[in-house]
């Protein structure tokens, strides 16, 4: 644990270089990474570490009150690495369809990088959100964090407060930058496989079609590593 930390130290003001790199220009990221150099994988995955502990951190002030840290992270991690793994299988199998040569580690290491970016983009505008409630509507942000339903029904009884459709706005305004963010990076895969954008096209409504199982998988096994 001790190496890992310190790994982690060392390594932060890079991350901080690599996630900047990455959100401004996914593309000439990857296209500047060697993704089957023997120490590819190993940056992938300290990169996709860090933006986990990162989230992991960054919630605990917004989540319920008794959130065990390391437990939360552990089964994050679990999830995490279950969901890269077959993401990196599905985006293989949906670029192998149309033509793409590109090996299995590649897609593996840029999807790494990937994930860990639009990770900490959600967990920022999750936080923002739960930050406004908590800090406007503390009883029903507690119901918020815990995901009781029933107590978030019963207080819109006398109408949705406002700082509600606030939380709702600052979430949807993730995903939309999110999925903006996603469809840009989606080109840095047609770059690896050195195909045509029609093609690129077909293996993104392929890639489409599978994340529906591989997200019912993930959320599966999310639920049985759940502290």
């Amino acid at each position: 644990m001790k190496d890992l930390i310190e790994k982690i130290l060392v390594y932060l003001p890079r991350y901080l270089s690599d996630f900047g790199s990455l959100f401004t220009g996914p593309k000439r990221f990857i296209a500047g990474e060697n993704t089957l150099a023997e120490d590819a994988l190993s940056r992938a995955l300290l990169f996709l570490s860090i933006s986990l502990v990162l989230v992991v951190v960054g919630r605990a002030p917004v989540g319920p009150a008794d959130t065990q840290v390391w437990a939360t992270l552990g089964s994050l991690s679990v999830a995490c690495i279950v969901g890269v793994s077959l993401s990196a299988v599905a985006l293989r199998f949906a670029w192998r369809i149309v033509g793409g040569k590109a090996p299995f580690r590649s897609f593996f290491v840029t999807y790494s990088y990937f994930f860990g970016v639009l990770l900490v983009l959600l967990s920022l505008f999750q936080i923002l959100g739960l930050g406004v409630l908590k800090f406007f509507e503390k009883e029903l942000f507690e119901y918020v964090a815990k995901g009781d339903q029933n107590q978030i029904q019963a207080q819109f009884a006398d109408g949705i407060p406002a700082t509600f459709w606030v939380f709702l706005a600052i979430f949807f305004i993730g995903m939309v930058v999110t999925s903006v963010w996603s469809f840009l990076a989606w080109g840095a895969y047609r770059e690896l496989n050195g195909l045509s954008r029609m093609r690129s096209f077909l293996a993104m409504m392929v890639m489409g079609m599978l994340s529906i199982p591989v997200g019912l998988i993930v959320f599966f096994i999310a639920g049985l590593a759940d502290p």
